[in-house]
């Protein structure tokens, strides 16, 4: 296992599973259609540069991210409990993140911690059902190159496009090439 780079787990209680294996030289690790009965558990993989939590249940609070420093890129789909982003000051390395089906998000400031991630530069929204004025704290990012948004109406785009004034991030292939990360699903 010391060359293995990263991992993609589907339909895994994750932490049962892998209770007692070493995953701090992993790279990229996905995890699908899991559950985790101890959200605090993804705190071993603090050294991974992307991590994809893709309809994993049992994940509602997300503070256990805040500290990972070499996360590059992070992926959050699906995950019903979710209100809000922790604090994100902590991950220093962050430039891209996807929130896609996060139903519920739909606070104000439901954004606001990922607002503080100091390196960041793409990330997209999608079938969110996030006010506009969310993206407020994102808008004033002075990183944030590009953001993709998909607010579930044309208006509400358009008017977060037009708060937001930049264009859509790039594809998951040309970024995972650019940063030199295994993008896993």
């Amino acid at each position: 296992m010391a060359d293995l780079r990263g991992l993609a787990l589907w339909r895994l209680p994750v932490d049962q599973v892998l209770a007692d294996v070493d995953l701090t030289r992993l790279d990229s690790v996905a995890l699908t259609l899991g559950s985790l009965a101890d959200v605090d558990w993804l705190g071993r993989l603090s050294g991974v540069r992307y991590l994809a939590l893709r309809r994993v249940r049992g994940v509602a609070d997300l503070n256990v991210l805040t500290g990972f420093e070499s996360l590059v890129w992070l992926w959050l789909d699906s995950l019903g409990k979710v209100t809000r982003l922790p604090e994100m000051r902590g991950c220093i390395a962050l430039r891209r993140v996807e929130l896609t089906e996060l139903k519920a998000l739909r606070e104000a400031t439901a954004l606001q911690g990922l607002a503080g991630a100091p390196q960041l530069r793409e990330v997209l929204v999608s079938e969110s059902r996030l006010p506009v004025e969310a993206f407020e704290q994102l808008a004033k990012h002075p990183r944030l190159e590009r953001i993709g948004v998909g607010l579930g109406s044309a208006r509400r785009n358009a008017a977060a496009e037009a708060l937001l004034a930049r264009p859509p991030q790039r594809s998951p292939e040309e970024f995972a090439a650019e940063q030199g990360i295994l993008h896993l699903l």
